[in-house]
């Protein structure tokens, strides 16, 4: 597996999406309660996870 540098993150926590980057500034942590788009966002992450494993 190549080496990966991620220089943010985001992360799907129930109803919530909470995007962080603190590689450079300016620095920021957003926090979007959305549960539309927090369910897309992990059906998302859930086939390219499918994908990627395969």
């Amino acid at each position: 597996m190549e080496e990966t540098n991620f220089t943010a993150n985001t992360w799907v926590c129930g109803d919530y999406l909470i995007l962080i980057s603190t590689h450079q500034r300016p620095f920021y942590l957003i926090e979007i309660h959305d549960a539309m788009l927090a369910y897309n966002i992990r059906e998302l992450f859930k086939k390219l996870w499918d994908i990627g494993v395969k």
